[in-house]
C-alpha cells in the first residue's frame, strides 16, 4: 500500500503467477518423492504449492474458480500416474504439469489481481471495499 495524503492505494507487485507454481509444485513434488523415496515428503511439497495458489485463484477467479481450480490439481495428480503407465513417469509429469500451468493461466493468472484480463477488458469482478480502481476525481474513461 502506499500513502498519499489522505488517500491510499494499492500497489500492483509483479509475483509469479500461480499456474507457474502449480506446475512447478507438480514437477517438484514427484521429484522430491522420487528422489528421497518418501513420497510424503512429495505430497508436502503438492500441499505447500496448492497452499500458496489458493489464495491467487480466489483472489483472481473467486471461490467457485479456485475450487474447480483446485479439482484440477488433483485431477492431473491422478492422471499422471495414469498416464505414468503408458508414457512414462516424467514424461507424464512434466505432460500434466504443462496442462495445470495453462489452467491455471486461463481461468485466474490472465484476469490478474484487479479482476481485468490481460487486454484490459474488465472482469467478473469488482474492487473490494475499501479499493480504489482509480483515484478520487479520474472519471471513468477519462485520460
Amino acid at each position: 500500500m502506499r500513502s498519499t495524503g489522505d488517500r491510499t492505494y494499492r500497489e500492483e507487485v509483479p509475483s509469479t503467477p500461480s499456474g507457474v507454481i502449480a506446475a512447478a509444485s507438480l514437477a517438484l513434488g514427484f521429484a522430491v518423492a522420487e528422489l528421497t523415496g518418501v513420497r510424503l515428503l512429495g505430497g508436502v511439497v503438492l500441499l505447500a504449492g496448492v497452499g500458496l495458489c489458493w489464495p491467487r485463484w480466489r483472489r483472481q477467479a473467486g471461490v467457485g474458480g479456485a475450487a474447480a481450480l483446485l479439482a484440477a490439481y488433483a485431477a492431473v495428480f491422478v492422471l499422471s500416474h495414469l498416464l505414468g503407465h503408458v508414457i512414462g513417469a516424467w514424461p507424464s509429469v512434466v505432460t500434466v504439469s504443462v496442462l495445470m500451468g495453462v489452467l491455471a493461466w486461463v481461468v485466474a493468472d490472465r484476469r490478474g489481481a484487479s479482476g481485468a484480463d490481460v487486454t484490459g477488458r474488465p472482469g467478473r469482478r469488482s474492487a473490494g471495499r475499501g479499493q480504489r480502481t482509480r483515484p478520487r476525481g479520474v472519471r471513468h474513461g477519462a485520460p
